[in-house]
């Protein structure tokens, strides 16, 4: 298989986002992978992503990494880690090293959504400020969280363990 394509969008309305505009998705396909690259605007505002990345078709399901990613987000840009790797074999999602940086504060996702609820995945945050995400939730907020949150059996019973330290949290002002 070799193919091409561009996707191209004006406006998008994606759920509980904000906004976005000027989508678009360019991508070939060769064989047993498609290498792709991908931009998005919040629209008023500099926000923007910009995914560019391989997604590979193995025997036992997918696999895609995202290389050159980065997110702009209240005029600071938010890097992904060049080592990451998302796996989906059945039913099974397994995250490595996904981690969302800038200036010191991260968001990363490591272990694997399953269901054997022995598995776990977790989710930490290193001194990340709630303001970063509050205009792509539409939500006024503030505070720097730190820690860890461990999710296990998403698919059954969701069991949650976590250990965050939020400071000087602020909601609406």
């Amino acid at each position: 298989v070799l193919a091409s394509g561009i996707i191209s969008s004006k406006n998008q309305k994606i759920n509980v986002l904000a906004p976005t505009e000027n989508l678009e998705i360019e991508a070939s396909w060769d064989n047993d992978h498609i290498r792709f690259s991908s931009g998005l605007k919040q629209s008023n505002s500099t926000n923007r992503a910009d995914l560019n990345g391989d997604l590979r078709f193995t025997s036992s399901g997918l696999e895609l990494g995202l290389q050159r990613s980065r997110f702009r987000l209240l005029d600071g840009t938010w890097r992904i880690s060049p080592n990451n790797l998302v796996t989906i074999s059945g039913s099974d999602i397994c995250l490595r090293d996904l981690t969302f940086s800038n200036n010191g504060q991260s968001i990363s996702l490591n272990g694997t959504v399953s269901e054997d609820s022995t598995l776990a995945l977790e989710l930490k945050s290193e001194d990340f400020h709630l303001s970063t995400i509050a205009p792509v939730i539409e939500m006024d907020l503030n505070g720097t969280v730190n820690g860890v949150v461990v999710l296990r059996d998403l698919y059954d019973n969701i069991y949650i363990d976590s250990d965050i330290n939020v400071d000087e949290l602020v909601y609406k002002n």
